[in-house]
């Protein structure tokens, strides 16, 4: 009885890391799907103007300062606009059509950009 506990957790602590991380992948993936569902698909404009970023999307348009901002980082596939408060936008490189510009609007700004090359999901 004691070989077969032992076997057991054994192979729990083996396994258990990896069975934990797909398990939170499915969780946050369908989290995700049933959620944010009708924003999938939707364009969405990002404008520099003077010391705000301007953004209209379906939902209405609104405006964040640059003093608001706190870093932005270039990855691979992805610009991220991080804020103060914790938030970040996303920005798919593949869908701009000036990425040269919208470094120069950040470091216009006094953004600190930083890049990560090398980042995956």
């Amino acid at each position: 009885m004691t070989a077969y506990f032992g076997l057991t957790t054994v192979v729990f602590f083996l396994f258990y890391p990896w069975y934990f991380k797909w398990r939170q992948k499915v969780h946050y993936t369908k989290y995700i799907r049933r959620n944010y569902k009708n924003l999938f698909g939707r364009s969405e404009t990002l404008e520099v103007k003077g010391k705000t970023l301007h953004l209209v999307n379906s939902t209405g348009e609104g405006q964040i300062k640059a003093s608001e901002l706190d870093m932005f980082i270039e990855t691979k596939r992805h610009f991220f606009i991080e804020m103060k408060g914790g938030a970040s936008l996303i920005i798919p490189i593949y869908e701009m059509n000036d990425v040269a510009t919208l470094k120069r609007q950040m470091h216009a700004l006094k953004i600190p950009i930083q890049t990560d090359l090398d980042w995956k999901w």
